[in-house]
């Protein structure tokens, strides 16, 4: 075997971009890693020059090297920010976006990172102010919790000058790399849990919105898994809601009158722990969390999904990945049961 062959070529090293490249050793580690200690012009000079020497991390190295970081005492952390585009309601804000942060903040500390949470819109910065914030604090990395009801992400926002990944639904499409909850999972699970424990008559009362946002995993699967009854329930027996109230509810209750019944955590606060004292209905959220008893459900675990979500953003820096993705990534968090009174262990 000759020499040049590539089982004998010896590999580039980070030195060896450096004296390439003109820089110090730590730039090329800077520029590598994307934080804000070298210029954007060097950054992409280093970069290039490590695409023309066929540089490639030693993935062991690596991982050293990310060990060490994460234990060494730092003067100044890199931060990365979680920014909220919310304009509605503050009910999601206070569940969802809440549990993301959480497990987001825990996971970016452990990888070295801050988590700073920005609200500009409830601030009134306009975006373009926005954005020279976030670079004048060095922040190239940002997470985006979930946008209710609003279809797009805001616009006249410099998106390409930042690493992007949202959390959970953030809109109706966007190019950016996502993690969110598997919901056609969670419902898959819900209907198994009750069919086993012998209910039959399984009324499905969701918001339209967000079955859209879902794309109609909820629906869908709930439509199939009726197909498949001997005796499939009535169409009255799946009811979509733009607002929740307390009589139309009722009324669906009365009329219809499931053995149980599967909802959103949208009618379920207000509503369903109204009507459950004194009534044989069952009830199952597709929105549930450990510390909401009494009612069982699925466990979206947000707070794996707010880690996973700085995993896949720490990623991004490391590789210099600004703006919209070539090929864009969904990853999904497998849901979980959790168990409570609202549901009968056998009927």
């Amino acid at each position: 075997m000759s020499e040049s062959s590539p089982s004998k070529r010896s590999r580039v090293t980070i030195r060896d971009i450096a004296k390439e490249a003109g820089v110090s050793a730590a730039s090329v580690s800077h520029a590598f890693r994307g934080n804000h200690h070298v210029s954007a012009e060097t950054r992409r000079h280093i970069l290039e020059v490590a695409e023309k020497m066929g540089y490639s991390p030693h993935p062991m190295v690596s991982a050293l090297m990310a060990e060490i970081r994460r234990n060494k005492s730092v003067q100044e952390e890199t931060v990365l920010a979680m920014v909220d585009f919310f304009t509605g309601a503050a009910r999601l804000r206070k569940t969802s976006r809440n549990l993301i942060y959480e497990g987001a903040a825990k996971r970016a500390k452990a990888l070295g990172y801050r988590l700073d949470l920005f609200e500009p819109i409830e601030e009134g910065w306009s975006l373009d102010r926005f954005a020279k914030i976030l670079r004048a604090r060095g922040i190239n990395g940002i997470i985006v919790p979930p946008l209710p009801g609003q279809p797009d992400l805001p616009e006249g926002f410099p998106w390409e000058d930042f690493s992007v990944v949202t959390a959970g639904f953030v809109c109706r499409s966007h190019p950016f790399n996502s993690v969110r909850p598997d919901q056609l999972g969670g419902m898959e699970l819900a209907l198994s849990e009750v069919s086993k424990r012998g209910y039959h008559r399984v009324g499905l009362y969701i918001s339209a919105e967000l079955d859209r946002r879902v794309r109609h995993a909820w629906s869908g699967l709930y439509y199939w898994h009726c197909s498949n009854l001997e005796h499939s329930p009535p169409g009255e027996l799946l009811h979509f809601y733009d607002q929740p109230s307390h009589e139309e509810f009722a009324e669906w209750l009365e009329s219809t009158r499931p053995e149980v019944v599967i909802s959103d955590f949208g009618v379920a606060w207000d509503l369903i722990q109204e009507y459950s004292k004194g009534r044989k209905t069952d009830y199952v959220l597709l929105i549930c969390n450990q510390d909401n008893p009494p009612f069982c459900g699925i466990n979206q675990n947000y707070a794996i999904e707010g880690a996973s979500a700085v995993e896949l953003l720490s990623t991004q820096l490391y590789r210099n990945e600004r703006g919209a993705p070539a090929l864009r990534m969904n990853v999904q968090i497998s849901p979980t049961w959790v168990e409570g009174d609202s549901l009968s262990r056998k009927r």
